[in-house]
């Protein structure tokens, strides 16, 4: 008995040392929780999460926010029907005819990389082939320039070009005869007195739809200043002013100017050919004034060209003036004093009809100098914009050209657009 008693003790004795022996029940679980916060931190870090929203647009950005992605596009389908006109004009012109197109079909991607990086990729495939529009690498943060782009973009040369064509009130801009637009180069942003004020400039090389230069000669030196005398708290009152330059120097030792009406399914009405210029000096002046629903905008550009020949000069310039039917405020960017698109109140569906907007405009463009007759164009144009929600637009324009001398033509224009 005594010798059973006595192997029963030590198989007791033996059996609690090996549990002394083991790590607790409780290391175990503080080993297992510091093994899962390192893993919580390497995944933070190498941001390998990723969040997905819509704003429109898709937007994708990993759980740190180092990536950043925007994935979206454009697509506006056009309508033109060609109404009365003056048989003098179409036999200065040609015939004009009823027409349909898509006046823009993109694709768009864009963000931001890690602290201080940023791109954008924008590629319009209009007609069978891609043009590169902005097409750039940004630096953000920078001392004494803020932001800086590299690449394809626009030239900061006026406030009816800078504003993204998803958002102009008009189908077509009336100047887009004078404004440099697209090219490759290297420009600095910056706001200033508290985003009331922005400076940019830059310089850059006339260049083609896939964004190449080849040549020894030619450059534009472009800049642009603006200023936000009075804004409201709620920035539904403003009054927006504004001046813009650019000096081009030309790889040629001429240049043309040519101006379609406001619909550019019409032919150049104006044509201004072989003007003598070893250099071009544009000159901007941009102004503009919300009021609530209320908004005027008006702009006037000069463009002189020289030579050791002789000199020319020629303007364009334009007043519009909209209205939102359903109290809507245009918006405003003053990160880079440009407007900005019109969101409903109310999207188009059962509880809302989105917004509608009336606007006017009347324009006009002179290429006439000394001995160059690139002729005289008056265009007034009326629009009515139905906003269905903030990726869908309808617009119709009526345009009534004045050829002047020679004869006017009206048109209808109509766009369905999706943007996001």
């Amino acid at each position: 008995m005594y010798r059973c008693l006595s192997l029963t003790v030590a198989v007791l004795f033996t059996s609690l040392a090996n549990v002394v022996a083991q790590p607790s029940l409780d290391a175990k679980v503080s080993e297992l929780e510091a093994r899962l916060a390192t893993l919580e931190s390497q995944t933070s870090t190498t941001g390998s999460r990723i969040e997905a929203t819509w704003r429109p647009g898709l937007y994708l950005q990993t759980e740190d926010k180092a990536i950043q992605l925007h994935l979206g596009g454009r697509i506006q389908n056009d309508w033109s029907f060609a109404l009365d006109s003056d048989d003098a004009l179409k036999e200065e012109v040609g015939p004009l005819k009823d027409a349909t197109d898509f006046r823009r079909i993109w694709i768009e991607m864009e963000g931001a990389a890690y602290e201080r990086t940023f791109f954008a990729l924008h590629l319009d495939f209009v007609g069978g082939k891609v043009g590169a529009r902005n097409v750039y690498i940004g630096f953000k943060d920078i001392p004494l320039f803020d932001t800086i782009r590299v690449g394809n973009q626009q030239e900061p040369f006026g406030l009816e070009e800078l504003q993204s064509n998803n958002g102009i009130t008009f189908l077509e801009r009336s100047l887009s005869l004078f404004y440099p637009s697209y090219n490759g180069g290297i420009r600095f942003i910056r706001p200033l007195a508290d985003k009331r004020a922005t400076v940019s400039g830059g310089v850059f090389r006339d260049t083609d739809d896939s964004g190449k230069f080849v040549g020894d000669d030619g450059y534009n030196l472009t800049a642009r200043l603006t200023v936000l005398p009075y804004v409201s708290e709620e920035s539904d009152k403003l009054i927006h002013l504004g001046i813009a330059g650019s000096n081009q120097r030309r790889d040629t030792d001429t240049m043309q100017f040519s101006a379609r009406p406001e619909n550019r399914w019409m032919p150049n009405f104006l044509n201004a050919t072989n003007i003598p210029a070893d250099d071009v000096t544009l000159l901007g002046l941009e102004a503009a004034l919300v009021l609530h629903s209320l908004s005027l905008q008006a702009e006037f550009v000069s463009a002189s060209a020289e030579s050791d020949l002789a000199d020319h000069d020629f303007s364009g310039c334009y007043l519009e003036a909209a209205y939102l039917l359903t109290g809507e405020t245009r918006s405003y960017d003053r990160a880079n004093g440009v407007f900005g698109k019109i969101k409903p109140k109310r999207n188009f569906g059962k509880n809302g009809w989105g917004a509608l907007e009336l606007a006017a405009r009347v324009s006009n463009v002179d290429l006439n100098d000394k001995e160059i007759t690139g002729g005289e164009m008056d265009n007034y144009t009326l629009g009515l914009n139905w906003y269905l929600n903030p990726a869908v637009r309808l617009m119709l324009n009526y345009v009534h050209s004045d050829l002047k001398s020679v004869g006017h033509a009206d048109a209808l224009v109509a766009r369905f657009q999706v943007a996001f």
